[in-house]
């Protein structure tokens, strides 16, 4: 994975990976460990002085994770 794609994943990608594979936040928390407080933030508003901004390796963790889920549908 090259540091071009990885800047790529953004929230939006996120969002649409999710629907593409009918997932939830719960998905999320439950198959990756992440806080709930976490997600939260993650997904607030912009505007929110504590949102949560993605670094590198948190974006290609989302990557790889969304792969592992689309080879276990598959199954």
């Amino acid at each position: 994975m090259n540091s071009e794609f990885i800047e790529t994943i953004t929230e939006e990608w996120i969002l649409s990976q999710m629907e593409e594979l009918g997932l939830k936040r719960k998905d999320l928390k439950q198959d990756i460990g992440l806080d709930t407080v976490y997600l939260s933030l993650f997904f607030a508003k912009e505007d929110n002085p504590r949102k949560i901004h993605l670094s590198k390796t948190t974006k290609a963790m989302f990557y790889y994770y969304f792969e592992w889920k689309r080879s276990t549908l598959q199954k």
